[in-house]
């Protein structure tokens, strides 16, 4: 039940601080140097935990290596949602929920699936324990970054969070299912790698 309850505390967290800097300063590059730290923060607390998935993308990935169960996964997700939906909450409740243009098309999609690539592929090196401990923050915290200004630049929000979506009020299903399918194939390519490096 911890690692559940970590997930959904760390999602939250990380949720209610891309809302409040998309709300208090409206521009991209601040917020992708705030999500990032978060993230790498949380997996430095969390890591030992639940393995600081904090995203559903990240679980999906994790799964396709075969490196947590499909119980464990799906409540993971489930945990990751709740968190999100709680900071969407309460955004509510303060009344400053972000107010975002629909954006969406092909390059979107493309955006978010090469920027959760980029994240689950240094993800799984760590999964792998080709990424020490001690550097796992740095370099997830470092990957999300790079992931999140690849997709910004080719045109999404970069959100790379299916979870974190929802909870900044992006009901969009490029935003949904883009995450998750980049997310998988970014994993699965470490793992090909690796295999065929031995």
């Amino acid at each position: 039940m911890k690692k559940y309850i970590a997930e959904a505390f760390g999602t939250g967290i990380l949720t209610l601080g891309v809302a409040l800097s998309l709300v208090a300063i409206n521009l991209p590059a601040p917020t992708i140097v705030l999500a990032s730290v978060i993230v790498g923060a949380l997996v430095y607390a969390l890591g030992s935990i639940s393995g600081a998935h904090l995203n559903p993308a990240v679980t999906a990935g994790v799964w396709a290596l075969g490196k947590i169960s499909r119980k464990d996964a799906v409540w993971y997700i489930v945990a990751q949602t709740i968190g999100a939906f709680a900071a969407m909450a309460i955004q509510q409740w303060l009344k400053i929920t972000p107010n975002l243009p629909e954006v969406s098309g092909f390059n979107v999609g493309a955006a978010e699936f090469l920027g959760t690539a980029v994240l689950t592929f240094v993800v799984a090196g760590f999964v792998y324990g080709r990424i020490s401990k001690e550097a796992s923050g740095l370099a997830i915290g470092g990957a999300l970054y790079v992931g999140i200004a690849l997709a910004v630049m080719i045109g999404s929000y970069g959100a790379l969070n299916p979870a974190v979506a929802l909870g900044i009020g992006v009901l969009n299903v490029t935003y949904l299912l883009f995450p998750l399918l980049g997310g998988i194939f970014g994993a699965v390519l470490y793992g090909y790698l690796q295999k065929e490096g031995k």
